[in-house]
């Protein structure tokens, strides 16, 4: 009801307090499509969930990439209820349609997204990062990009969007995977050396979050 009444009836509900995001912040940067004419390094970011029965959280899977233009765009949710393979066999269908990197978290299953992935297609470049950070404090520089204007949704993605404006951090509430997955992706192309190239002015190496 809740993304009914925003999505066709243009209802938009109170922002909630104590989450980084609301829901105008992300529509007035939303874009139709990519400007032509520029370059981008795209990637692939995955929180996966620990098991995958009907009541098993869901796998995060989250696509976009960093422009020359020094903007960040969101193409794809590709989240959901899936066993390893099942989601492994996404990721990889998704990366060869010209990906330069897949990405998932070292504390949480790192060696077995990668094993995984390798086992659908050897040929998947895929890098480890690392949680040094609570949740919220890794979202707080990625919200910052969106409130400046730097993040856009290519078109709209409703689950993704709804934990982004309702999640709060709050003790006992629901882990958001595909925001996780959205934070993962955004620092890590913030961060990665390979993706700064495309702009000379950012310069940064690490990978740890």
């Amino acid at each position: 009801e809740k993304q009914r009444n925003r999505f066709l009836d243009g209802v938009f509900q109170d922002d909630v307090e104590g989450a980084l995001w609301n829901y105008q912040m992300i529509n007035k940067n939303r874009v139709n499509s990519i400007p032509d004419g520029l370059s981008i390094y795209k990637a692939i970011a995955i929180d996966p969930a620990v098991t995958s029965s009907e009541l098993s959280d869901e796998t995060g899977i989250i696509s976009g990439g960093k422009a020359s233009n020094g903007h960040y765009y969101i193409f794809l949710d590709r989240s959901g209820i899936y066993s390893p393979l099942t989601w492994g066999n996404i990721v990889a269908q998704e990366y060869r349609k010209g990906y330069n990197k897949v990405i998932g978290e070292a504390n949480n299953g790192g060696d077995l997204i990668e094993s995984n992935l390798k086992a659908v297609d050897p040929s998947i470049s895929y890098q480890k990062v690392w949680a040094s950070s609570g949740k919220i404090k890794r979202a707080e520089p990625v919200a910052a990009l969106y409130e400046q204007g730097l993040v856009h949704h290519v078109g709209y993605f409703t689950q993704l969007e709804s934990e982004m404006t309702e999640y709060t951090g709050s003790d006992g509430e629901k882990s958001p995977n595909r925001l996780d997955a959205l934070v993962w992706l955004i620092n890590f192309l913030l961060m990665m050396e390979e993706a700064a190239n495309i702009i000379p002015t950012y310069k940064l190496r690490p990978t740890r979050i």
